[in-house]
């Protein structure tokens, strides 16, 4: 028989079939006796172990059987040595001997054909239990929220929770009400989670997992930066990093950040200044010795300039400033040059910084 075939004799055992397969299987027993021979068969296997459709297993049926030839086995020790003895029997007619062969063959064709049966009366029940778990099981979608640089935006969900998602990040979850909290980041976000004592609130990136009950905490998180920031603004919320060698966890609490790097936790818990921390709520750019290549990244996420450097040697400066959202991209790489020392040229959305050339002075000559 198909799969196809099987399948749809399970969902005919276990009463699971529509109108039409139940006309359709009927009529296929009824279209001949081997048909329903093979189909009455199958029926006494189906109850052969005594169980229920849900709990049918092959492991039982084959170690039933098997538990039962052993027993029939043991009927024909002898009462002295306690196995089975193997005597020579030698053959006074031909024709006896092709009968005693036959005898055997016959009965392992009979144990074959049990066993084979049992077997395709457990993969039919098996059938109908993956059909039915399968049905029984909620159909989960996920949801993904992206932002373009520059843009940021504000989930609000049915129970409060509120997630401010920063440019140039992505946020994935599945949408089950009443389900369990759980998120995808990559890049950076602000969670305003509403307390729930058997729901808390998980927050998964690339190499580390952050679980919350109630708090107000922002974690970055940016593709390729291969780490994990969690700064507490309330509360607190335990992060623990993904490591193969094993989880490293740690508690962070209000007014303390930490990081996870490398599959570790790399900053334990430490003060740091939410203000600053969550300063791009306010639409806020801050660089504390900042090194340029840092500067660059966060150009490319707030304006979507691609900025480059001519010589390497300025990207090994750094740069502290302060800009509020209310100056231009141009004067906002205006400022950065003149605080490097350096100029840049632009075209559309790339910008280069090159060394200045140095000014030379003519002597006068009389």
């Amino acid at each position: 028989m198909t799969n196809r075939r099987l399948k749809l004799l399970a969902r005919y055992l276990s009463s699971e079939c529509t109108e039409e397969e139940r006309v359709g299987v009927e009529k296929w027993i009824g279209s001949s006796s081997e048909n329903r021979h093979s189909f009455e068969t199958l029926k006494k296997i189906w109850g052969l172990s005594g169980q229920k459709a849900e709990e049918w297993r092959s492991g039982r049926s084959i170690t039933s059987f098997r538990l039962r030839l052993k027993t029939a086995e043991s009927g024909l020790r002898n009462n002295r040595g306690g196995t089975v003895r193997l005597y020579k029997i030698v053959p006074r007619k031909k024709a006896a001997v092709i009968h005693s062969i036959s005898r055997v063959l016959s009965a392992a064709a009979v144990i074959l054909l049990v066993v084979g049966t049992v077997y395709l009366a457990t993969l039919l029940k098996e059938f109908a239990q993956e059909r039915k778990t399968s049905e029984e099981k909620p159909v989960v979608s996920y949801e993904q929220i992206s932002t373009r640089p520059g843009q940021r935006i504000t989930l609000t969900f049915a129970d409060g929770t509120r997630i401010l998602l920063n440019s140039a990040s992505s946020l994935r979850y599945a949408d089950v009400p009443d389900g369990k909290r759980e998120f995808f980041l990559s890049g950076e976000a602000f969670f305003e989670v509403v307390h729930s004592d058997r729901r808390p609130l998980i927050v998964k990136t690339d190499d580390a997992v952050i679980r919350d009950m109630g708090t107000k905490f922002d974690v970055e998180s940016w593709p390729g930066d291969r780490r994990t920031r969690v700064a507490v603004a309330e509360g607190e919320v335990t992060l623990s990093a993904k490591s193969q060698a094993g989880s490293q966890s740690a508690t962070v609490t209000r007014g303390r950040y930490s990081v996870v790097m490398d599959g570790k936790i790399a900053v334990p818990p430490s003060y740091t200044d939410i203000g600053e921390n969550l300063a791009w709520l306010k639409g806020f750019l801050l660089f504390r010795n900042e090194p340029i290549a840092g500067v660059f990244k966060q150009l490319r996420r707030k304006y979507g300039l691609h900025c480059s450097a001519s010589d390497p040697s300025i990207l090994s400066r750094t740069i502290t400033a302060t800009f509020t959202g209310e100056q231009t991209p141009d004067e906002i790489l205006k400022i950065i040059a003149l605080s490097l020392n350096v100029n840049y040229r632009s075209s559309r959305d790339s910008v280069q910084f090159v060394l200045r050339k140095p000014f030379l002075r003519r002597n006068k000559t009389n």
